[in-house]
């Protein structure tokens, strides 16, 4: 009984978290409305990274540099090959979900 208990205390609290979250990004977007000629752009609000931010972390360590570019290629490579074979990508998605999860249990 105790540990149902206690998940239905982190459900409520994760529930409580979310709520709170929710009502914080409301408030952020109600102070920065389009104006009534301009229509929101859901992409642009979701991806609000500033490009200029990234520019002087990654100046400030080349390692970091060096792994973004790196990454960024392996990224680019993926998905040339998800295109080419995609039955293959869907199996190694799974693959990869599967030992993730196996990875990851809660026992």
């Amino acid at each position: 009984m105790t540990r149902s208990q206690s998940e239905m205390d982190d459900l409520k609290n994760l529930q409580r978290e979310a709520a709170e979250l929710r009502e914080k990004r409301k408030r952020t977007r109600s102070s920065s409305k389009p104006g009534k000629d301009e229509t929101p752009d859901p992409e642009a609000e979701a991806d609000e990274s500033d490009p200029a931010d990234e520019g002087e972390l990654l100046e400030k360590d080349p390692e970091a540099a060096g792994l973004a570019v790196h990454l960024d290629s392996v990224i680019h490579e993926l998905e040339t090959l998800a295109r080419k074979h995609p039955s293959l990508a869907l199996v190694s998605a799974f693959t990869a979900g599967f030992f993730a999860g196996k990875l990851f249990t809660r026992r």
